[in-house]
């Protein structure tokens, strides 16, 4: 038997495609337990208590532990759960180097195994470099990439190819089928574009506006901007409004909510504007809900969705052409368009087949 412990820096509102996602690993693992590490601020949330209530084993820890300082109080709550739950592997997300963990792994258990979760670009920086990728490779004996160009900037930074795979991000589709029927559009509006917004620049929120600015500037009905977002709202707003000295009627901030497939449902299209992902969930779950799409171009982003535009990460004007395009698409097209795109992502981004491979790394 081979237990394994999921350490994950996850204390979102709501449980996401990547909770439904580790809990389709513990559904599909037969070799032994899953065991859950969560910072101690996710156990307020009603996902988190529903795991504990159908009796997943959950543990929780001082978010001192992911800040990546050293308290003794931390070094004796893993060394408990480890020996107590009989761990063998560690499967870590959201997480880099942590000195803890690189204390226990010299000190304490050489033999764990230690697999990291790359889900955004590894790319250490500051004075300590150099010391923080030398604590990295000595603690990790696997990493998973979440995209190729994840995996490369693994490599860029000297870890070895043999110990690098990539299993691209997918998503737990059952999770979407449901959905209210509601507006995202403004007063003034009945089209509107989606995006998320946190943190804004790395969104690529300036972007979209100074993209619908121009297009709205020339019509009576404008087209909503509804960015979904639930911390540093006031941080987006000052940004928009420092691009035209006023906040424009037709931007509308809506709330995150967890059965995210009413937004996209509700939207006319879909814009994943970042400036760097790991890889981005959202434009795949927006295919699977016939939701019109565009995309930045950068690796992060899903580019091989079929039909879908793509634009210059700063390039408003290419992106305000694309928009127009697609919401002037004739009917026909767009459900030839939608259905395509709906069956590339259902067939190469299914949880089934990124659970498998997961497992196969346990």
């Amino acid at each position: 038997m081979k237990s394994i412990l999921q350490i994950m820096d996850y204390a979102a509102p709501y449980r996401g495609n990547f909770i439904s996602a580790i809990e389709t690993i513990e559904n599909n693992y037969k070799n032994g337990n899953i065991i859950y590490l969560f910072p101690e601020g996710a156990s307020k949330f009603s996902w988190c208590k529903e795991m504990i209530k159908i009796g997943k084993r959950i543990y929780f820890i001082h978010p001192s532990f992911y800040s990546r300082k050293v308290k003794y109080f931390n070094i004796n709550a893993l060394l408990t759960i480890i020996r107590k739950e009989e761990i063998k592997v560690v499967h870590t997300h959201f997480m880099e180097y942590n000195y803890t963990l690189f204390l226990l792994k010299m000190i304490f258990f050489r033999n764990l195994y230690f697999i990291a979760n790359f889900h955004n670009h590894y790319l250490p920086g500051g004075k300590l470099k150099y010391f923080k990728n030398w604590i990295v490779k000595m603690t990790l004996d696997f990493y998973i990439g979440d995209s190729k160009s994840v995996s490369q900037s693994l490599y860029q930074q000297g870890v070895k190819k043999s110990k690098v795979v990539t299993i691209n991000n997918s998503i737990n589709f059952n999770r979407l089928k449901e959905y209210n029927n509601l507006s995202i559009t403004s007063a003034t509006s009945n089209q509107s574009a989606l995006m998320f917004g946190y943190p804004w620049f790395r969104k690529g929120v300036d972007v979209v506006a100074k993209a619908l600015f121009q297009i709205n500037q020339h019509r009576t009905t404008k087209i909503t901007l509804a960015i979904a977002q639930a911390g540093g709202v006031e941080e987006t707003k000052k940004a928009i409004y420092n691009l035209f000295d006023c906040m424009p009627e037709w931007v509308n901030f809506i709330p995150p909510r967890e059965d995210l497939a009413s937004y996209y449902n509700a939207a006319s299209i879909f814009i994943s504007a970042g400036r760097e992902e790991g890889l981005s969930y959202s434009p795949l779950e927006a295919a699977y809900c016939d939701c019109l799409l565009i995309c930045s171009n950068i690796n992060g982003n899903p580019l091989d969705i079929p039909n879908m535009p793509i634009y210059d990460v700063e390039d408003p004007v290419t992106l305000s052409g694309h928009i127009q395009l697609l919401l002037s698409m004739e009917q026909a097209k767009k459900e030839k368009v939608l259905e395509a795109q709906r069956n590339y992502v259902v067939k190469n981004y299914n949880i089934n087949s990124w659970v498998e491979q997961i497992i196969k790394c346990y």
